[in-house]
C-alpha cells in the first residue's frame, strides 16, 4: 500500500510539473537600423525593444535591446525564450528627454500594423535579425 501511494504520488507531482505554458524555445536577435546595429549610446535613457505579436493569437513575446543592439527573446520571464510560430513585429526605440518622447526610428514601427516586420519562429530559429529603416 505505502509503496502505491508513493508510486501515485510521483506520478502525480512528476506528470505535468511544467509551467502549464507554451514550450518556448531560445531566440536571440540583432536589431538593424540602416544595416547598422542598433547601439545605445552610453547613459541611454529611453525604450529600446522588439516585441512579437502571434498572428495566431496568445501572449506577446518581448526583449529588451543590449547597449550592442542585440537581444533574446522572453515570452513570460526575461528571456525565457518565445513559442514556435508566425510573428508580426514592432519596435520601440526612442530616447527620453525631459518627458518628451525622441523616435530614434520612424514611428511606424511601433505598431504591429504598420511596421511591415514578421518573423517565423520554428525550432531552429535561433538568431534572427530584425532590419529598419531611419528614414
Amino acid at each position: 500500500m505505502k509503496r502505491s501511494l508513493i508510486l501515485f504520488l510521483a506520478m502525480f507531482f512528476g506528470v505535468g510539473c511544467g509551467d502549464g505554458r507554451p514550450q518556448r524555445y531560445p531566440v536571440t536577435g540583432t536589431l538593424l537600423i540602416d544595416g547598422q546595429p542598433a547601439s545605445l549610446p552610453e547613459g541611454f535613457i529611453g525604450v529600446a525593444a522588439v516585441t512579437f505579436r502571434p498572428e495566431s493569437g496568445g501572449r506577446d513575446a518581448y526583449a529588451n535591446l543590449n547597449p550592442d543592439g542585440t537581444f533574446q527573446v522572453g515570452n513570460y520571464e526575461v528571456e525565457d525564450g518565445c513559442p514556435l510560430g508566425n510573428f508580426r513585429v514592432a519596435v520601440q526605440f526612442y530616447r527620453l528627454v525631459g518627458s518628451v518622447k525622441k523616435s530614434l526610428i520612424p514611428i511606424r514601427y511601433e505598431e504591429y500594423d504598420t511596421s511591415g516586420l514578421n518573423v517565423v519562429i520554428d525550432k531552429e530559429t535561433r538568431n534572427i535579425t530584425i532590419e529598419v529603416s531611419s528614414r
